[in-house]
């Protein structure tokens, strides 16, 4: 018989929401396919283009060199080889929307999803390249993202930027424009951006991303941009049992961070002591605030492994099997002990008894953040079946 063995005796309420939010969060990784473009391609994705301004994209379809695909280490030369033409933090392909070509042309990819409690939090990625021919803002290139549920646009996801010298973040880089004259490029490197939808949660939402040249048709403007991914909304702990310390960490891509403690970073160190729990009240580009509040909780692992009892005769090898889960941070190690002196450091070890008897297994586990957690369990190893003597009349 298999048993499985736990560190604690009983599951709580915490374990059994654990389980869901793990069960949720592989439902959202499948339902988020290739929202970063892993796939080398715009699987899952909607592609418009048309013409600006203002952006219009009344036409559908995938067209070359308007929506394209980026991967390798190369950088745009356009902007004096400064932005990446990938996400450095993302994975090996970004998408470029738009192009260096000019004559008011439009260009839009959406994505669809349904956010959860485990996808409330959507994450972007962008980078930027605009001519600068010096226009009123409503007739200068420029890349806007914002979302639509219930078929109208969520006010707090509107976000845009056209070219303008003088916008925070933003870089020149020279160049000819179309009549062979200078004129300044004004690029802008990878930022990111975060959108909360946990108001829309079990609802259709679509996100969109659009580009537009000037519109007179004279001078060009393209985007860079990587979806993150569908992510919980809400403040990641890294605490272990017997720790002063607590690492915590508000949601990435938004503009300003103010924690209860007077920080105003989006990463804090406190200490659980003081600080039980902890909030922070965070603006987003548009300039909506949502406050997250979160206990600070010990995030060890939870061990467990599954062992047969065996028999020195026909099981010869005794199998392990892991069954230890981690939720916050991945399990690196593995350190088995088998009780007669032998030792593993791999996840499923394979050991081989040699006397029968009752041996005391000792798993410890240890996670990428550093936290650890053991179990101990009796393993019982038969002796071999004894043959009944044969009797002779």
């Amino acid at each position: 018989m298999e048993k499985t063995i736990w560190s604690r005796n009983t599951y709580t309420m915490k374990k059994f929401l654990t389980v869901v939010a793990l069960l949720i969060t592989q439902l959202v990784h499948s339902q988020c396919t290739n929202v970063d473009f892993s796939l080398g391609n715009f699987t899952g994705w909607q592609a418009y283009l048309g013409n600006c301004c203002p952006i219009n994209v009344a036409n559908s379809g995938i067209v070359g060199n308007r929506h394209t695909i980026t991967s390798g280490a190369g950088t745009d030369p356009r902007t004096c080889n400064q932005v990446p033409v990938v996400c450095p933090w993302g994975g090996p392909f970004s998408a470029r929307l738009g192009n260096a070509q000019r004559g008011a042309q439009a260009e839009a990819l959406s994505y669809t999803f349904i956010p959860t409690p485990a996808s409330a939090l959507f994450i972007y990625s962008y980078a930027v390249v605009f001519e600068d021919p010096g226009h009123i803002e409503e007739e200068q290139p420029r890349f806007e993202s914002f979302v639509i549920a219930n078929g109208d646009t969520i006010e707090c996801t509107k976000f845009i930027v056209s070219s303008n010298g003088n916008l925070p973040g933003f870089q020149s880089c020279p160049g000819i424009d179309a009549q062979g004259l200078p004129i300044q490029i004004r690029y802008k490197n990878w930022s990111q951006v975060g959108v909360d939808l946990s108001a829309y949660i079990g609802q259709t939402v679509t996100v969109y991303f659009r580009t537009g040249d000037c519109d007179l048709g004279g001078h060009y403007g393209y985007a860079y941009i990587d979806a993150v991914g569908c992510q919980p909304m809400d403040i990641d702990v890294l605490y272990c049992v017997g720790d002063s310390m607590a690492t915590v960490t508000a949601p990435s891509g938004f503009s300003s961070y103010v924690w209860n403690t007077g920080d105003t970073t989006p990463q804090i160190t406190v200490d659980p002591a003081q600080y039980p729990i902890v909030s922070c009240t965070i603006t987003s580009v548009s300039g909506c605030t949502v406050v997250l509040n979160t206990a600070l909780n010990p995030v060890d692992p939870q061990v467990g492994f599954l062992v047969p009892n065996g028999c020195i005769c026909n099981t010869p090898q005794t199998t392990f099997t892991d069954t230890s889960t981690s939720v916050h941070s991945p399990i690196v190690s593995w350190q088995w002990t088998f009780g007669d002196g032998g030792t593993a450091s791999i996840q499923n070890p394979t050991h081989v008894y040699t006397l029968p008897g009752i041996y005391l297994v000792t798993l410890t586990v240890t996670t990428a953040f550093g936290c650890h957690d053991q179990v101990q369990w009796n393993v019982q190893i038969y002796p071999c079946p004894s043959t009944p003597p044969i009797e002779h009349n």
